[in-house]
Parts: C-alpha cells; structure tokens; sequence
C-alpha cells in the first residue's frame, strides 16, 4: 500500500493584500519572506525524517502566497527538486488577486495544484474578503479562476460559511455550477457568544442542505467537502482528512516564517501550540511532544465525545475550532453537532453519494487535494 504523502503547510510571507473580514491570520502586514533556514530546515526534514521513497506535499498557504513573487517559486521549486525529485507535489492557496500571466506559466509549468477561496454571490464575497481600501474581489477572482480553467488548470475553493450565507443555499449552489469549483466548506470561527458566531448545527445544516441540492443534480461536476471525505471515511475506514484523526497533525504539519512548527497553519504565527523549529525539530519526535499528547487524548478526555456514539469516526474533530470558539484547543469541537447531522445524512444517502462522486471526472488526485483544503480559510 502507498504511503500517505507528508502534507508540510508552509507561509511563505505574513504579509496579505487583503483584509478579509474574519481573518485570523497575525502580522499581515508585514512583507517579509520565509527565512532560508527554515527552507533549508523542511529540505533537511523530508531528507532525514522519512523513508527515501516517500512522498510530500508542500502547500503554500498564508497569508497570501503570491505576494512573494514569482521567481522565489522558481527558485525554491528547483532547489526542492534538485532533493527529492518527483517526490513533492507543490500546491497554493491564493486568493488569485495578484494573479497574472508570470504565475499562471509558473503553475503550469512546475505542476502545482492550486486552490482559492469564495464566499458566495458577489454581494455576500465582496463585503467579506476586501481590498485593503475597501472594495471588492469577486469579479477578479472569478475571472482569474476562468483564466486558470483556459489553461487547463483546476481550482478548488474555500468557502467560509457566516451568518450572511445560511439563507443562501441556492444562491451558492448556482454559483459553485456555474464556476464549476470542487469545493470545501468551512465555518467562519469567532469566540462562543460574540456577534456573528455561528450555531454549532448551523455548519452542518447548511452542507446537508447544499448536498441535497447536488444529489438532485444530475449533472454537476464538482464535490462537496466535508461530505465527500465523510463518506469516504465510512466506506474505506481511513480518515482523510485531519478532523476525522485523534492525532490530526500525524501526517500535516504547519511551518512559519521563521521555521517555528505549528499543528496546522491556522495556528502559525500564534503563541499556541508551539512544536518547536524546523531547523532542529525532528518530524520523528512530534508524537512524543507534550502537545501530541493532550491532542491524541482529546476525545477520551471530554465527557461530551464519549457520550456520543460517533467518538471513533470523529475522535473530537477539529482542535482549531475548539481553539478559536472556546480558547481550549483541548476540547472537543463546537461544532460536533453538525457532524453528527453530517454523518446521519451520509448514512442515509450513502448508495446516491458514491454514485455520484463516481461518476464526477478527476483531474488530481483528491486525497491529496483534500489535504491542502481541509484547514484552509484564508
């Protein structure tokens, strides 16, 4: 059996030409690019951490990728390669303002996937992710994602559910056809009680509902996630995305600026949940790092997940949302009651689900695709 690919999420800049509404990302502002150490550090890493067939995923994620330019993907592609070979696929996630001829021939010819984020009809995108003046990014972003599909290049999606989309189930749906956007759905995170903070079954009624309009549809030619990685998970028994894993960041790692190692990228740049440095971090040892720890035990520590008969499918979901909703990145998830109406409505439509993922045609390999999604939101 093929090993899973290693996912490292790496910033490559804190800085972001945007300003996003919801965005949780620090210091993006400042316009500053990854130290060379710390590349150095992740060439080092794969070398020595891993078995010489094994395979990696490089994602470029936060704040905005292409605010580095060009030539330093150029560049950094090269010398990765020059390493490992074919042994690392390299992914972006962008919100494709900055995008221009220079990056889409970069994109083509180093083989990256690529993914952006968009939160709905015009009126709902352009009052959430904004420019640093103030205006809108939908008619850009939806152009660039044109451009890239002229060039043969697929583009997946964000898109961060708010208060302001939970009506707009049709709407979305429409816009995700006509865009022809596989598609990640995640829940906008702010603190327990303060304004905007969604249900917790919100997330999970907003999804099935979205599902029940892509069963329905005959001819989409997209996928829905987390649906599709539930259903998944339930037929093959192996978690594929990191939410679904005691120990999420086993195969997913998030690397900053300065090299500092991160469960995810969304904690990057924070003061939480520090792992240590790339440069003299061994992978190897993270399962043993107190964090790991607290972190596998997650599930059998809240009374809440061991009341519910979905423990060992969700294993107390996602360790961000806990953070960012409760401040407690060692509870369970908040938004555990959307998972089990996630889960129900899988059950129940689990024949039409395969079916129609089935028949959807695949330009990458998903699994890997899913990886680079599943945490994305910016």
């Amino acid at each position: 059996m093929q090993r899973k690919a290693h996912v490292f999420m790496v910033k490559p800049t804190d800085f972001c030409n945007l300003d996003c509404t919801y965005c949780y990302s620090p210091n993006r502002r400042r316009r500053n690019v990854i130290a060379d150490e710390a590349l150095e550090g992740l060439i080092r890493r794969m070398l020595e951490d891993f078995p010489a067939d094994h395979r990696f995923q490089i994602v470029w994620h936060g704040s905005e990728p292409m605010g580095v330019g060009v030539d330093f993907y150029r560049e950094v592609t090269a010398r990765i390669r020059g390493e490992l070979g074919d042994r690392v696929q390299f992914h972006m996630q962008s919100n494709l303002t900055l995008l221009h001829d220079g990056w889409i021939d970069l994109l083509v010819d180093e083989r990256f996937s690529i993914s952006t984020s968009i939160d709905g009809p015009r009126a709902v995108h352009d009052r959430k992710r904004v420019t640093l003046a103030g205006g809108g990014t939908f008619d850009k972003v939806a152009g660039n994602i044109q451009r890239l599909r002229e060039r043969g290049l697929p583009v997946a999606a964000v898109l961060v559910l708010s208060r302001d989309t939970l009506g707009l189930t049709e709407e979305i749906y429409a816009l995700l056809r006509e865009l022809g956007l596989h598609v990640r759905v995640n829940p906008v995170l702010l603190p327990e009680g303060t304004p905007g903070c969604l249900p917790p079954a919100s997330y999970g009624e907003f999804v099935r509902d979205l599902a029940e309009i892509w069963l329905a549809d005959g001819e989409s030619t997209f996928y829905i996630e987390p649906l599709r990685g539930y259903a998944l998970r339930l037929v093959g028994g192996t978690p594929l995305m990191c939410e679904q894993q005691a120990l999420c960041f086993e195969h997913m790692i998030g690397v900053g600026t300065d090299g500092e190692l991160f469960p995810c990228n969304r904690f990057v740049g924070g003061d939480a949940l520090r792992l240590g440095n790339i440069r003299d971090t061994s992978v190897r040892s993270l399962p043993l790092h107190p964090v790991a720890q607290r972190t596998a035990r997650r599930h059998l520590d809240s009374p809440k997940c061991q009341r519910c008969e979905l423990v060992d499918v969700c294993q107390g979901g996602c360790m961000y949302h806990a953070h960012a909703v409760y401040g407690d990145a060692f509870r369970e998830d908040y938004f555990c009651e959307s998972y089990v109406i996630l889960y129900d409505f899988v059950i129940r439509n689990l024949a039409a689900l395969l079916q129609r993922l089935e028949g959807i045609p695949q330009n990458r390999d998903l699994d890997e695709l899913v990886a680079a999604l599943e945490t994305s939101a910016a």
